[in-house]
């Protein structure tokens, strides 16, 4: 099944819950905790001649703290109630613009009772460091 909804994590949430409640009794569940991913990748890793000439947007793998502020009011808005809950931003290197994001809700929002207990907007860069510690054998 595919729960996305474009631009919007409260809305992703609940038609998951429309559809997790058509399959489950919830009088029986106290409580569920979801583990979403997403990560925004390049259409192409080896880019074509017509592709680096044309005028197409670039991509970067890092997020801009006005973005992730842009998020976060968003969430406040559509799920948190109009409280903030605990954001925190992480600049990434020494770039002013680049950051990443770290959200915990509000426990007493909808959200919060729906699973999502922790957010994170990490860049993707990390996954390269990362990568490292991977072994073939």
């Amino acid at each position: 099944m595919d729960f996305k909804v474009s631009g919007s994590l409260s809305k992703t949430m609940s038609n998951f819950n429309d559809h997790l409640s058509l399959v489950l009794d919830m009088s029986h569940v106290s409580r569920t905790m979801l583990d979403l991913g997403g990560e925004v990748c390049p259409y192409s890793i080896n880019p074509t001649p017509t592709d680096v000439n044309t005028n197409s947007n670039t991509l970067v793998y890092l997020w801009r703290s006005c973005c992730l502020n842009r998020i976060h009011q968003s969430l406040v808005g559509d799920g948190f109630k109009g409280k903030q809950g605990h954001v925190k931003l992480y600049n990434v290197g020494f770039l002013r613009d680049a950051a990443c994001m770290t959200i915990k809700p509000p426990t007493r929002c909808w959200m919060h009772e729906s699973g999502f207990i922790y957010g994170q907007w990490y860049v993707s860069a990390k996954e390269i460091g990362n990568a490292q510690a991977c072994y073939p054998f």
